[in-house]
């Protein structure tokens, strides 16, 4: 038996985001919309034009995800490039640059299980081709591919799918194609349900210049990957503080446990011990009150839409 496995390789922050490789590429898409730390409509603007300094992306929530359109802040850059070019170059950017340097990209994001790496990522689809092939899909039968639970319309759960990714580099140029293909619906596996479960991700972090997967902005998938005991039961530790509700919080992990406990609720009967709908309403009310002015307002307002969700989904 060799000391480390033969498919050994190193982990990188990179890690945190699905990038098909040539050939074939297994996924489970984990989660929709109406997760809010699993999903994510956006717009994503590069700010170029900075004299010795790289270029660096920007990222913006799109305010309506059924119908996105850049808003102010992603045109407040594009305008901003514009004048450092002109200011660089001497004279007004011309259409040709504009499109190659100075448009702002759509991209959905989506939370993943990789089968090949045995992981969860992030995985940013920018590439409108891959966009109407899922979207193609989930108007047929088979619906979301994700597992979700059962809808007023609906006798039983839905029950997603895995996605092939399938990409391939032709011609004198290399260029890139996808193709996407599907296995028959079946339940996610319990491993996977447990990765998730025990993994700190919210997608949105991805707007605030963050790193999505709370286990890499702490350096745990860098160059200190814990092995020891004593870093391990410090991890599994930061799994159960996240359950407790005795622990004294932050503003923003109060945040983070209230989306936590709303994300748990899975019934009409778990809604009810919890309060209810006013009882939850409430609850969240008095925490708006408690942290407005230290929290990022989106935030609040993407726990009051989850919230909404369960109370449509179990009232």
């Amino acid at each position: 038996m060799p000391l480390i496995p033969n498919e050994y390789r190193e982990p990188s922050k990179s890690d945190e985001f699905f990038k098909p490789v040539e050939g074939t590429n297994k996924i489970r898409i984990l989660g929709g919309i109406e997760s809010p730390n699993l999903a994510a409509v956006g717009f994503e603007i590069w700010e170029r034009y900075r004299g010795d300094e790289k270029d660096r992306p920007h990222r913006f929530k799109a305010d309506n995800p059924k119908n996105p359109r850049p808003n102010s802040a992603v045109k407040a850059i594009i305008q901003q490039n514009h004048k450092k070019h002109e200011q660089l170059h001497g004279h007004v950017m011309d259409e040709q640059e504009q499109q190659r340097n100075n448009t702002s990209k759509l991209f959905w994001a989506f939370v993943v299980w990789n089968y090949d790496l045995g992981m969860i990522q992030v995985w940013l689809i920018t590439q409108v081709t891959i966009r109407n092939y899922l979207a193609t899909k989930m108007k047929g039968p088979w619906g979301d591919p994700y597992d979700r639970p059962k809808e007023k319309n609906e006798s039983k759960d839905h029950i997603g799918y895995d996605i092939y990714v399938i990409k391939s580099e032709n011609g004198p140029n290399k260029q890139t194609s996808y193709i996407l293909d599907w296995e028959s619906p079946a339940p996610l596996e319990k491993h996977i349900k447990q990765a998730l479960a025990e993994s700190e991700v919210d997608i949105n972090k991805l707007f605030e210049g963050e790193y999505p997967i709370s286990d890499s902005r702490e350096g745990l998938l860098g160059d200190d990957i814990p092995f020891d005991q004593e870093a391990v039961e410090a991890r599994l530790q930061k799994i159960k503080d996240r359950k407790d509700p005795n622990l004294q919080r932050t503003p923003a992990e109060q945040v983070d446990y209230l989306t936590f406990r709303f994300e748990g609720i899975e019934s009409q009967e778990q809604l009810l011990e919890m309060g209810g709908r006013k009882g939850l309403q409430r609850e969240l009310n008095d925490l708006v009150t408690q942290v407005r002015g230290e929290v990022d307002p989106v935030k609040l307002d993407d726990l009051q839409a989850l919230l909404n969700d369960v109370i449509r989904e179990y009232s």
